[in-house]
C-alpha cells in the first residue's frame, strides 16, 4: 500500500523529501517512523 504525505511539518519533524517511512497504529494513533 502506498500513502503520500507532504508538508513542511514533515521537514520540521526531521524527515526528508522522498524518505521511506513506516506507519504503525498504537493506541488508536498513527505513528510515523523512518523506515
Amino acid at each position: 500500500m502506498e500513502s503520500r504525505l507532504s508538508g513542511r511539518w514533515l521537514e520540521l519533524a526531521g524527515f526528508e523529501a522522498g524518505q521511506q517511512v513506516r506507519i504503525e497504529v498504537e493506541h488508536s494513533r498513527l505513528v510515523i517512523m523512518p523506515d
